[in-house]
């Protein structure tokens, strides 16, 4: 009500007077947030809750599309465990997984990267994941058999995943050390 007041300039000013001062008697007995409410200016706290929302909205949607990123993740590592089984060996190239053990190569997009199908077969020597990680998004699949990190497939992303941790360490099973727990399989 009194932000459709603040809106209407329009209106006599002695009405507008008579409805604030009823609104004020009803204020303790709203709830806490609408103690925020600006009798003064209710248009300007619109505004900045719509505003407050929408970062709000933006922030979670960055977090879903990580998330879904990390579900893809999940799903190429289970091709590549497929595909290994069926020949014995990693593939050479992250795509020969596709489509006969996964339908395409996902999509990976983060907070920091544009949505990407990129993929970089690394066959170099590096000691830990990060040190391969260019950070031009997509995907990072470590192809040399000599690597410790053979046959698996990392985010090419060195930026922070929202935990804080480095967002290539979704990848592995080892991304730079040893999991945190132990998997048992009965």
């Amino acid at each position: 009500m009194l932000i459709f007041l603040g809106a209407s300039p329009g209106l006599p000013r002695a009405a507008v007077h008579r409805v604030a001062v009823r609104a004020r008697a009803l204020l303790p007995l709203l709830k806490a947030e609408a103690l925020r409410i600006s009798v003064a200016d209710p248009k300007s706290l619109f505004e900045k809750r719509i505003t407050e929302y929408d970062k709000e909205m933006a922030e979670n949607d960055k977090n879903m599309l990580e998330t879904d990123s990390t579900l893809s993740l999940a799903e190429l590592m289970l091709a590549l465990g497929e595909y290994k089984k069926a020949k014995g060996t990693s593939p050479a190239r992250l795509e020969e997984v596709a489509p006969a053990y996964i339908k395409e190569i996902p999509v990976w997009v983060s907070r920091h990267h544009s949505a990407s199908y990129k993929v970089i077969n690394y066959s170099g020597s590096a000691k830990k994941a990060g040190e391969a990680v260019t950070d031009a998004g997509g995907w990072l699949y470590f192809n040399s058999p000599e690597s410790k990190f053979y046959g698996q497939v990392f985010p090419n992303c060195s930026h922070k995943d929202q935990n804080g941790k480095p967002t290539y360490a979704l990848g592995g099973p080892s991304s730079d050390g040893p999991l945190a727990g132990k998997v048992t399989v009965h």
